[in-house]
C-alpha cells in the first residue's frame, strides 16, 4: 500500500481523475471577476466617449479663436497700412 502511495504514476492518475470529474470548474472564471471586467470595460468606454466629446468641443473652440485671431490680424494690418492723411483735428493752429 505504501509503495502505491509513493509512486508518481499514482498521483498523476489521481490528479487526472479529479480533473476529469470537474473539467468545467478548472477553466471557468468566477462570475464576480467576469462582472468586474464588464464593469471596467463599460467605464473605460464611457470615459473614451467623454474624452471624444471634449476633443470635439476643444476643436470648435480652437477654430473660433483662430477665426478671431485672423480677424484681429486683418484689423491690425489695415491700421498699420492705413494711408497717412493730414491730421487737422489735433494739429496746432498757427497764431
Amino acid at each position: 500500500m505504501i509503495d502505491l502511495i509513493l509512486r508518481a504514476g499514482t498521483w498523476v492518475a489521481i490528479a487526472f481523475l479529479i480533473f476529469c470529474r470537474r473539467p468545467g470548474q478548472a477553466w471557468r472564471t468566477e462570475p464576480a471577476v467576469s462582472r468586474r471586467l464588464d464593469d471596467r470595460s463599460a467605464r473605460i468606454k464611457a470615459e473614451l466617449d467623454e474624452a471624444l466629446s471634449f476633443r470635439k468641443e476643444a476643436e470648435g473652440v480652437l477654430a473660433e479663436y483662430r477665426r478671431r485671431q485672423g480677424e484681429a490680424r486683418e484689423a491690425a494690418e489695415s491700421i498699420i497700412l492705413m494711408p497717412v492723411s493730414k491730421p487737422t483735428a489735433w494739429r496746432r493752429r498757427p497764431r
